[in-house]
């Protein structure tokens, strides 16, 4: 029973840093864009909005099929696992959602790549 809590909070812990991680990084460049447009300002260079356009790459495109699939190779081995493990309501709590998720994900690119072809 106590090793069960371990790999509970061990997933929680390891989910969490996995999409707060993206976050802060985010958040570090912003912080370094904007430190860009102060020290502009300070210097008395005149501060345009297209400038906030140069700072910022270009974004790439969503990828609805990648989504799905990382969606759908974190779901499959979750739900296997509680499933041979005899636990298939936690199977189907943190393999069924991402499984589910991933399968939107195709689902809405299918329709993405249909809608462009007509």
């Amino acid at each position: 029973m106590g090793n069960e809590i371990w790999l509970v909070m061990l997933l929680i812990v390891v989910t969490a840093v996995c999409i707060l991680t993206p976050i802060y990084l985010r958040y570090l460049q912003r912080m370094k864009e904007l430190d860009t447009l102060v020290k502009l300002a300070e210097g008395g260079h005149e501060v345009r909005v297209d400038m906030l356009s140069l700072l910022q790459p270009p974004r790439p495109p969503r990828n609805d099929t990648r989504r799905g699939l990382i969606f759908l190779a974190v779901g499959i081995p979750l739900a296997l696992a509680f499933v041979i493990d005899g636990t298939y309501m936690i199977a189907v709590l943190l393999g069924g959602i991402p499984i589910l998720a991933g399968i939107g994900f195709l689902v809405m690119a299918k329709l993405e790549a249909s809608r462009a072809q007509g």
